[in-house]
Formats: C-alpha cells, structure tokens, sequence
C-alpha cells in the first residue's frame, strides 16, 4: 500500500464519526493540547485535551492557581496560544488566533485522528510520569519476524542491560492481561530481539519489572510500541516518523507526556483503532 493511499484511509478514518462532525466549522483553529484548571469558553463547560477550539473564542479560567496552564495547537501542530497562571496573569481571556491551514494535508489527518482517539478515551492514552524518574523509552513501531520482535526502536535511548518486560496487548475493548516478564538483553551497538511465541500484530504497552531475589516488581515506566511484520514495517515506520516531526515542534512548549499520548494515539490508529 503506497502513501497517497493510506493517506487516503486516514482521511476516510478522520471524517468515520459521523455526519456531524463532517460538517465542522470553517472557524476551527485547533485542539486542547495540554490543559490543567477550569478553563472555558462557555460558562460551566469546561475544556478538556483533544477538545476542539474555534478562533476567535475568549478562553477563561476560574479560580486559577498556580499550576493552571492551557496550551492549544494549531490544526496541523504549531502552538497558536498557550498561557500559564503560575508565571503571567490569568484574569484577562486568552484570545485563539487563527490557525494556519497553508499547510493542511497528512500533518492535519495525523493530529486530527490523534486527538479523536484521545477525547474518546482520554485515560487509555495519557501517560503517567513519575517525578524524579526518567523515561527514556521512546514510543516506536518495531518489526516482527516470525516469534522474534526487534524493540531497538523503542529501547534506542536506553542503556545497555538485562530489562525484564511484561507486554500487553492494547486493544479497544476490555483490557488483556499481560504477558511475561520476558527477559530482553539490550544492547544498542547490535540487534537485540524479544522471543515471542504466539504474538500478533498490533498495538502493546511495555513495562519494565525489577527482579528483587526471585520476585518480580513492578516499575511505572512504560513504552507502547506497534508491533509490525516486515512487509507493512516501512510504511508504518515513515507514518509514525510524520507524526514524531510535528511533536518534535513542540519542543518545551508542552511536557513530555503530552507528546508521548498522541504519539500512543495515533500508533494505535495505525493499528486500525476505533473509539
């Protein structure tokens, strides 16, 4: 399958939901990116992630404390406006501009189906970052041949060790149990394979363990990666790569795991999603 043809299918996934949402407003200007506090356009209807916004819309805050801070990007990814109560004040609305469609194509699809799939399930996609502990898992699609899984994309920041994993499949009904621990010897200077007997394509959540003795721990770091057999690896692979651009954008603008759930996001869609 080319490009302009699954170009094709996510445009045909982004307009799946229905008449209504075909028929958005030609004043859209972006989505909640990241968002803290009670912030609102109307009265009582507060804003949550992955919530469209329309330029020219005044956004308020109630009660805003220290922490409170909004970040809304444009449709194809840039920052359009953001605010933060702890470092400017918040008693004046924040204004959205208008987005810049110039540039509309796969970098629209791309944000547009990730945060459809996060304002239908926002819990399944955030992360939860842990203070005072750093992740360098990186979500990623990693090629499967046969049982073997090569999980260097994932693990390509991580130091050179012995990491025990426990794999679960992300699915959108109810959630599968996990499987494992799997031990992984990881070694980024060669290819290093996870056996996987019986393994499926698809979307999975990774999770480190601790070996304490003869019991295993579990840690709250966490990686999704998008399983994928060899034929379909570079397409997916140069998709995700889009995807990773428009993040990388963001720079400190947003925290790292505001980037890390719409890349989760939209690896699911790849993965054939639905809400």
């Amino acid at each position: 399958m080319n490009s302009k043809r699954i170009l094709c299918v996510l445009v045909l996934l982004v307009f799946a939901s229905g008449s209504a949402y075909v028929a958005q407003s030609r004043s859209d200007a972006g989505y909640v990116l990241e968002v803290e506090g009670k912030w609102y356009v109307k009265a009582k209807q507060y804003l949550a992630v992955g919530q469209r916004v329309a330029a020219g819309d005044v956004i308020r805050v109630l009660s805003p404390g220290e922490t409170d801070h909004i970040v809304i990007s444009g449709m194809t990814g840039e920052i359009i406006a953001r605010r933060h109560c702890g470092k400017e004040t918040c008693s004046r609305g924040l204004i959205v501009p208008a987005s810049n469609k110039n540039d509309a194509g796969l970098f629209t699809v791309i944000l547009d189906t990730a945060m459809r799939l996060i304002r239908g399930k926002p819990d399944r996609y955030s992360v939860h970052g842990v203070r005072g502990v750093n992740n360098d898992l990186r979500e990623a699609v990693c090629v499967r041949d046969g049982a073997s899984v090569e999980l260097g994309p994932a693990f390509h920041s991580m130091p050179k060790g012995v990491y025990y994993l426990k794999l679960r499949e992300v699915v959108s009904g109810a959630a599968e149990p996990a499987r494992g621990p799997f031990r992984f010897d990881w070694d980024p200077q060669q290819t290093s394979t996870l056996q996987l007997s019986d393994i499926s394509d698809g979307t999975y959540e990774i999770r480190l363990m601790t070996l304490l003795g003869d019991q295993y721990e579990t840690t709250p770091l966490t990686v999704w990666v998008l399983i994928s057999d060899k034929q379909e690896f570079k397409r997916l692979t140069d998709l995700f790569r889009q995807a990773t651009s428009v993040t990388d954008t963001w720079q400190t603008s947003t925290a790292d795991e505001t980037k890390r759930t719409v890349l989760r996001a939209y690896l699911h869609s790849l993965a054939g999603a639905t809400l």
